[in-house]
């Protein structure tokens, strides 16, 4: 795998300077990609700072690829090739697992406030689309009951518990 300052396989060869490009633009991507994720309110100035900042990351790569011989050809062998956008799909995919798995776990068995009222909210609105106007019920009989009840005049719900937000 190591000979003569190339990394790769048989059919791809990389120096390392290349290979650290591929691995410092993976990282670059990663970051700006979870950092973009994790923003809850976009504002003009996110994806602005966004973009320079990955402006900056490209021109310091093509700046450095011209002025030294060992980055020379780094561009051509990053942005024209399948490999380095294959490795980068798999990368990413691999740095986003343990985050989904754990926003997963975190919203299922130790749901925040905010969580519970986005459930809520989420539950209020396919109330209203099914007709039972909000109020939750225990089971499919006691809504069927309660639905009996709301054509009826004068009839009011006993059951089920009734919020509202």
């Amino acid at each position: 795998m190591f000979g003569e300052g190339q990394l790769g396989g048989p059919l791809v060869m990389y120096d390392y300077w290349t290979f650290t490009s591929f691995l410092s633009t993976y990282v670059v991507v990663i970051v700006l990609s979870k950092w973009s994720l994790g923003i809850r309110q976009w504002i003009w100035p996110y994806p602005v700072g966004l973009l320079i900042s990955a402006a900056i990351y490209l021109i310091g790569i093509f700046i450095i690829s011209e002025s030294s011989a060992e980055y020379y050809l780094i561009p051509n062998a990053m942005f024209l090739t399948a490999n380095f956008y294959m490795h980068l799909l798999l990368v990413l995919g691999a740095a986003f697992v343990p985050d989904i798995l754990y926003q997963f776990c975190r919203r299922q068995f130790f749901p925040s406030d905010s969580d519970i009222l986005q459930e809520l909210h989420v539950f209020r609105k396919q109330a209203f689309k099914d007709g039972t106007g909000g109020v939750w019920y225990k089971n499919k009989q006691e809504q069927l009951a309660a639905a009996d009840q709301v054509h009826t005049p004068g009839t009011t719900v006993a059951s089920g518990i009734s919020f509202s937000i």
